[in-house]
């Protein structure tokens, strides 16, 4: 199963002319998941070749602009492509009011229901469950009330071993019990664990992804850990104090919370349009913790199954 992160916007508060505001896909088995949704995220849509109608979550993280501005375009051409499947969409509550409003003031009439879950409470949260797919969200600490999400893997069903299926005779009653994590009993009588008759256990993946936030040492006590991390390095580390004071992070501080989350691989992106070139991020960020990767638009990253590690599609 391709599990696969594709950057649609990677810029901070303003568009650059290379640069969209924040957006990205989460994609498993080529089920899309959109998280923020900036001016132009259609656009990028369409330029990265994504179906609308095959989107059914959207997750938005806050209520500030470069977040959340396209989302009124995208529901409006979703309508116009003539869905007819159920939207969830989880946001802060106030976005409720903001699309009724325009629903109403605009006089478009949805052909599709969207589904609103608001985001509340603190810690961790299970906000979406999935055939393949768990989404919790988690607060942050930004100059408005924002979250962060984790997309867990679900634990695959045990393989069996096939020359194990002949030696033990299984019947389809044992291979589903062995399938579902139990023991049999054998025609001698004795018991046998399902581990017995299984291929050692894929472990799941896990993609974080830490949208506006200042830097959060113990993150990892509200989240757990990660196996790959996206996170926001709108400031280099010379620039702390005023990241500080806006709710953001630098790339130093990102890197700080890969390490702490015990991630393999770190993205960053939200960066601010002071800087032309923004390799020298990925430098400082690398001083910390070597497996860094820019986020620019366009880019596709998937999580390799059996060592977890992140590598680009070209």
């Amino acid at each position: 199963m391709e599990f696969t992160i594709q950057i649609l916007g990677s810029s901070s508060a303003l568009p650059t002319t290379d640069r969209f505001p924040s957006a990205q896909v989460v994609s498993y088995n080529e089920h899309p998941m959109l998280i923020d949704c900036g001016e132009g995220t259609q656009i990028q849509l369409r330029r990265n070749h994504i179906s609308f109608l095959k989107i059914e979550h959207i997750f938005i993280s806050h209520l500030h602009g470069d977040h959340f501005y396209g989302i009124f375009g995208l529901l409006t051409s979703m309508n116009l492509l003539g869905r007819k499947k159920k939207l969830h969409l989880y946001a802060p509550a106030e976005l409720k009011k903001v699309l009724n409003y325009l629903w109403k003031n605009t006089g478009i009439d949805l052909l599709y229901e969207i589904q609103f879950h608001a985001h509340s409470g603190d810690g961790l949260q299970l906000i979406a469950d999935t055939k393949n797919i768990q989404v919790f969200s988690f607060p942050l600490k930004h100059s408005k009330a924002t979250w962060g999400f984790r997309f867990s893997e679900k634990q695959q069903v045990p393989n069996i071993r096939k020359e194990m299926i002949d030696r033990y005779e299984l019947g389809f009653s044992d291979i589903r019990k062995i399938k579902s994590g139990q023991g049999i009993y054998l025609s001698d009588g004795s018991f046998a664990d399902y581990t017995i008759f299984t291929l050692p256990a894929i472990a799941p993946r896990t993609y974080m992804y830490c949208s506006d936030t200042e830097y959060i040492e113990d993150l990892i006590n509200i989240t757990g850990p990660a196996d790959v991390l996206y996170h926001e390095a709108t400031f280099s580390s010379d620039a702390q104090e005023l990241a500080r004071a806006t709710g953001h992070s630098t790339s130093i501080q990102a890197a700080h919370t890969a390490m702490n989350l015990g991630a393999k691989a770190l993205i960053i992106g939200h960066f601010s349009t002071r800087y032309p070139s923004v390799e020298f991020l990925k430098t400082e960020a690398q001083t910390i913790f070597s497996e860094v990767f820019l986020a620019y638009d366009g880019a596709k990253f998937t999580i390799d199954r059996h060592s977890l590690l992140l590598s680009e599609i070209k």
